[in-house]
């Protein structure tokens, strides 16, 4: 039996690792018209209606790429690569 969580541990789950890779703040851009408000509560948006910064506004967590390839959005769509955490930006 385990007395501690993994969280109480300094282990990240799958799910909170997935959570950062497919929100587009951590990418360090804005982004606006995610979800809108209905008489239901809320609906998200098709992210091609989505409005991005011109630039990014904070430090990034995530790539761009890596983002991209996680959403579906760019062309790697099926896995993500074996170490999502080396992947680094140009110029980083």
């Amino acid at each position: 039996m385990r007395s501690f969580s993994d969280a109480a541990l300094g282990r990240w789950s799958g799910s909170a690792v997935r959570e950062i890779l497919r929100n587009p703040k951590y990418t360090g851009y804005q982004v606006w018209n995610r979800r809108r408000a209905t008489k239901q509560g809320g609906r998200n948006n098709d992210p091609k209606d989505w409005v991005w910064s011109p630039r990014p506004t904070r430090e990034p967590l995530v790539t761009k790429e890596l983002f991209d390839a996680v959403s579906g959005r760019g062309p790697q769509t099926s896995r993500l690569p074996h170490d999502p955490w080396s992947q680094r930006s140009p110029g980083h």
